[in-house]
């Protein structure tokens, strides 16, 4: 009898184990599920790059003037289309109101089209965004003015056809917008004045602003899918997608313009060059795969340690070069200095879990009056190519290119 109960008691037990082990499976599945989920939100979410479609205040300033440059041309294309078509619309306007009326009609726009050519005239390429959102709001602006105008005259005067033509007005307000790449906050700014207009002057008030709705939403659409093409057409363009840094045709071009700045203004300007030390060995020990995440790492390291107004890109596998505006070489130095520190409290993990240290070596060049910027860049490469030669894991400033005897300065 004993032995039956302790039979029983086993049995027992070993249900209730197998019972815990399940239910400890299917609390691991559901916290994998959730992980992955939350996973691919995420990744949707980075692919979509929703916050850089909602603001513009993410976006760099090189991809702002490129925008600006798209949202001007049409903004000039606009406003010839509605500059002719206001002055074509006059012989309407002649068969189907009064006299009194068509002088009134056709002097207000007449003076309407001249805004508009005036638009056109106003020819600034400045990218600066006051300029640019100043066009846009204008764009908007003037139709609206002249529809609140023209409907109290026209109403009881015009034909029934002629003002329903009209009453169509602030629809093609909105869907004129639809050709900008723009955030959702510009967008939804923009159709402000617009239903405000709406609000004012529809006697159907609930189905017009329905109708609006609908095409707002529509057109938000439009310039959404516009801004993330760009976006990605841009990234594809100017980006390394390993480090999400600048390319090397990108940081060259950087680089000339703030060459280009410095030179006009007489401001100092420095670059370094960076090289991550004995980087091939990372990926033979370690694997192809740390060593990219070393080179993330660094990355967010030397973004981090600069300003703003700074530019940074990866110059060709393990190097990278930084552009240091408004910098003269003593700044530099204190920047690689804090770089070079960093990397030494930071670590890299490899696939298997073993953590790999790295260490960067630097050199630094001042651009030197007359100089130009291949010799900039082979001033910093040949400090580099010293450290290297030193021991690595140091940073090194350039001497003057035009000495025959040019020094290196060890940091």
């Amino acid at each position: 009898m004993l032995s039956v109960d302790i039979l029983q008691i086993f049995r027992a037990s070993l249900i209730l184990d197998t019972s815990i082990r399940h239910t400890r499976q299917l609390i691991s599945m559901a916290n994998s599920s959730r992980h992955s989920f939350r996973q691919r939100l995420n990744n949707r979410f980075n692919a979509y790059n929703v916050p850089d479609l909602l603001t513009a205040f993410r976006h760099t300033p090189d991809f702002l003037a490129s925008r600006h440059n798209h949202v001007n041309d049409r903004t000039y294309t606009l406003a010839l289309l509605f500059g002719v078509s206001f002055i074509l619309w006059i012989p309407i306007d002649y068969v189907t109101v009064s006299k009194e009326t068509f002088t009134t009609l056709m002097c207000m726009r007449l003076g309407f089209a001249a805004s508009y050519f005036g638009m056109i005239a106003w020819r600034s390429r400045s990218h600066k965004m006051t300029i640019v959102r100043l066009r846009l709001f204008l764009l908007v602006l003037l139709p609206c003015v002249f529809y609140l105008a023209c409907r109290s005259m026209l109403l009881g005067e015009a034909s029934p056809l002629v003002q329903k033509v009209y009453n169509f007005f602030p629809f093609v307000i909105v869907v004129q917008l639809a050709v900008f790449p723009l955030t959702l906050l510009e967008g939804a700014l923009l159709t402000l004045p617009v239903v405000a207009v709406m609000l004012i002057s529809s006697d159907t008030l609930l189905a017009s602003l329905w109708m609006l709705c609908l095409m707002s939403v529509l057109t938000c659409w439009a310039q959404l899918s516009q801004l993330h093409m760009l976006l990605r057409l841009y990234r594809q363009a100017t980006r390394d997608p390993l480090t999400g840094l600048f390319n090397r045709r990108m940081l060259i071009e950087q680089l000339q313009n703030e060459l280009l700045r410095a030179k006009r203004y007489r401001h100092p300007i420095s670059i370094m060059i960076f090289d991550l030390d004995k980087f091939k060995r990372i990926n033979d020990n370690y694997g192809h795969v740390a060593g990219d995440d070393v080179l993330r790492r660094f990355a967010v390291i030397v973004e981090d340690s600069l300003r703003t107004v700074d530019k940074v890109g990866r110059y060709g596998g393990e190097e990278f070069l930084a552009v240091l505006p408004e910098t003269d070489e003593a700044g530099a130095l204190e920047v690689a200095e804090r770089i070079r520190s960093s990397c030494h409290n930071t670590m890299a993990t490899a696939a298997d879990g073993r953590k790999i240290a790295f260490t960067t070596s630097t050199g630094i060049a001042e651009y030197r009056v007359g100089e130009e910027l291949n010799d900039l860049i082979n001033r910093a490469d040949q400090a580099l190519y010293a450290v290297k030669v030193a021991g690595r894991d140091n940073v090194m400033v350039a001497g003057n290119a035009f000495d025959n005897r040019s020094t290196m300065h060890f940091a």
